[in-house]
C-alpha cells in the first residue's frame, strides 16, 4: 500500500508546480501576444512568431540531445554524479551560447537575413535557459521548473506591456532578451541554493561531449523533427507563398491551442523521469500501472479542456483583434482533431524514449516529418486557401506519429496490458460526440454564462460516460487520495 501514496504524492506535487507554471505562464504569453498583436502589424507579429520558432530550433540543435538525455539519465544517477553532469553541461552550454552571440554579429552586416540574426542572437542566451529546463524535470524538481519560466514568462510580460508604443522588431528581440537572462540567473541561484550544486575543474570533464553515443545521437535526430515542424508550418507560407499573414494567423490558432494540450504536457512530464526510474527495476507491473494512472489523468483534464475550447475558442481568437478572428478561427477548428491526438501521442511517445527506445523513438519523428513534407506537397497544389495545406499536413504529422509509437508499445509487449487501447477508442468516441454537440449549441449561444452552462452540462456528462464506460475509475482514484492525505 505504501507504493500508492508515494507515487500519488509525485504526480499531484509534480502535476501541480506543472500546472500552475504553464497556466501562468500561458496566460503571460497570450496576453503578452495579444499586446504585440494589437498595437503592431500583422507582419511585425508575424515576423516576431517566426524569429522565436527559429530560435527555439537552433537552441534545440545546439544541445544536440543533451536536453532529453539529462531528463532520462539524471534520475537514475546519484546526487554527486548529478552534481557533476550539471556542471559540465553549463560549461559546454555557455561555450556554444558564446559561439552564437559571436555569430549573430557576422550575420548582422548581412541584409537578406533578417530573421536568422534576430534568432541566433535569441540563442545565445536562450540556449542556457532550456538547458535548465530539461535539469529541473530530470531532478524531478518542478518547482525549480514553476520559477524558470514564470520569471521569464513574467518579466517579457511587463516589458510588452511597458514598451507596447514601440513594438518593433529589433525592441521586441531585446525584451525577449533580457527576460531570459533575468529567469536564467534566477534558475541558477535556486538550483546551488536548493541542490547544493558544488564545482571545480575536473566536474567539467566529467561528461563527455566529445563522444556521442547512439541513443544521445537519437534524441537530437528526434529535437530535429521536434523543432522543425513548428519552424516549417511558419516558415513555408513565407518562403513558399510569400505572404507574411498567413504565420500570423497560424501562430494566433497556436497559440490557442497551446493551451489545450497543457494537460497532456504536464501529466507526461510528470510521468517520464518516474518510468524511467521503474525501467532499471524491470518491474512491467509497476510500468503498466503508472502508464494507466497517466492516460486517466489524460482522459479527465485533456477532455475537459478540449470540450472547453469549442464553446469558448472563437471568444479567446477574437481577442487578439478582428482581423484575425475569421482566418484564425477556420484553422483552429482543423487543428483541434490534431490536438486531440497529440495529447495521446505525449504520453506515448515519452513511454517509448524512456524505455530505452530511443531508436524507435527517433523513428517515429522522421517517418512522421517525411509524411508530412509529402501532405505539404500534395496539398499545396490541389488546395485554394494556403494556410489549409499547412495545417492538414500538420494534423497528418501527428496521426502518423501516435500511429507508430501505438504500435511499437504494442509489438514489443512494452506493457502488460493492452486494455488502455479500448479505453483510448471509448474516450475518442465520446469526446468527439460530446464536442460536437457542445460546438454546434455554441455558436447558437451568444453570453458567455449560457455558453458556461453549457460547458458545465457538458462536462458532467463526459465524466459520467467515462465512468460509466470504465474508462476511468473515479472511485479508485477518490480512495488513493483519501489514503494519501
Amino acid at each position: 500500500m505504501s507504493k500508492i501514496p508515494r507515487d500519488l504524492k509525485y504526480f499531484s506535487t509534480g502535476t501541480f508546480y506543472l500546472m500552475l507554471s504553464s497556466v501562468l505562464g500561458f496566460s503571460l504569453r497570450l496576453i503578452s501576444r495579444i499586446v504585440i498583436a494589437r498595437y503592431s502589424s500583422v507582419e511585425v507579429y508575424g515576423m516576431f512568431s517566426i524569429i522565436w520558432s527559429e530560435a527555439n530550433f537552433i537552441s534545440i540543435l545546439a544541445l544536440f540531445g543533451l536536453g532529453q538525455q539529462l531528463t532520462i539519465v539524471l534520475p537514475r544517477k546519484l546526487k554527486n554524479d548529478q552534481s557533476k553532469m550539471i556542471i559540465s553541461s553549463g560549461f559546454y552550454v555557455i561555450v556554444i551560447g558564446l559561439f552564437f552571440y559571436f555569430f549573430s554579429l557576422i550575420l548582422n552586416s548581412f541584409e537578406d537575413v533578417f530573421t536568422l540574426k534576430y534568432s541566433t542572437l535569441i540563442s545565445s542566451f536562450f540556449i542556457l535557459f532550456l538547458l535548465f529546463q530539461f535539469i529541473y524535470v530530470g531532478l524531478k524538481d518542478f518547482l525549480g521548473y514553476f520559477l524558470l519560466n514564470m520569471t521569464q514568462n513574467l518579466f517579457f510580460f511587463i516589458f510588452v506591456v511597458f514598451y507596447r508604443t514601440s513594438l518593433s522588431p529589433n525592441n521586441l528581440v531585446s525584451l525577449l532578451i533580457i527576460s531570459i537572462i533575468v529567469s536564467t540567473c534566477t534558475g541558477i541561484i535556486y538550483l546551488i541554493k536548493t541542490h547544493k550544486i558544488n564545482s571545480s575543474l575536473q566536474d567539467i570533464y566529467s561528461f563527455s561531449f566529445i563522444r556521442i553515443d547512439r541513443n544521445r545521437f537519437y534524441l537530437f535526430s528526434a529535437d530535429i523533427v521536434n523543432n522543425s515542424i513548428l519552424y516549417l508550418v511558419l516558415k513555408i507560407p513565407e518562403i513558399v507563398f510569400n505572404d507574411l499573414s498567413i504565420p500570423a494567423y497560424i501562430s494566433v490558432a497556436f497559440s490557442i491551442l497551446a493551451i489545450l494540450i497543457l494537460p497532456s504536457q504536464m501529466i507526461s512530464t510528470v510521468m517520464a523521469p518516474l518510468i524511467s526510474e521503474q525501467v532499471t527495476k524491470r518491474k512491467k507491473e509497476e510500468l503498466t500501472s503508472t502508464f494507466g494512472f497517466t492516460l486517466t489523468f489524460i482522459f479527465v483534464l485533456q477532455g475537459l479542456t478540449i470540450i472547453g475550447s469549442f464553446c469558448f475558442g472563437d471568444m479567446i481568437i477574437s481577442i487578439y483583434g478582428s482581423g484575425y478572428l475569421l482566418n484564425s478561427f477556420m484553422l483552429f477548428q482543423i487543428l483541434l482533431f490534431a490536438t486531440t491526438i497529440d495529447s495521446l501521442n505525449y504520453a506515448y511517445k515519452f513511454l517509448v524514449r524512456n524505455t530505452n527506445h530511443e531508436n524507435l523513438f527517433a523513428a517515429g519523428k522522421w517517418l512522421s516529418l517525411i509524411i508530412y513534407l509529402i501532405l505539404q506537397l500534395v496539398f499545396s497544389f490541389i488546395l485554394d486557401k494556403k494556410g489549409f495545406s499547412v495545417v492538414f499536413a500538420y494534423t497528418g504529422y501527428i496521426i502518423a506519429q501516435f500511429l507508430f509509437y501505438f504500435l511499437v508499445i504494442y509489438k514489443l509487449n512494452i506493457l502488460s496490458s493492452n486494455y488502455n487501447s479500448m479505453r483510448i477508442s471509448m474516450w475518442l468516441i465520446f469526446l468527439f460526440f460530446s464536442s460536437l454537440l457542445v460546438f454546434n449549441i455554441s455558436i447558437n449561444t451568444f453570453t458567455i454564462i449560457e455558453r458556461f452552462l453549457v460547458f458545465f452540462l457538458n462536462s458532467c456528462l463526459f465524466i459520467v460516460y467515462l465512468q460509466i464506460f470504465r474508462v476511468i475509475n473515479l472511485k479508485s482514484i477518490m480512495i488513493r487520495y483519501r489514503f494519501f492525505f
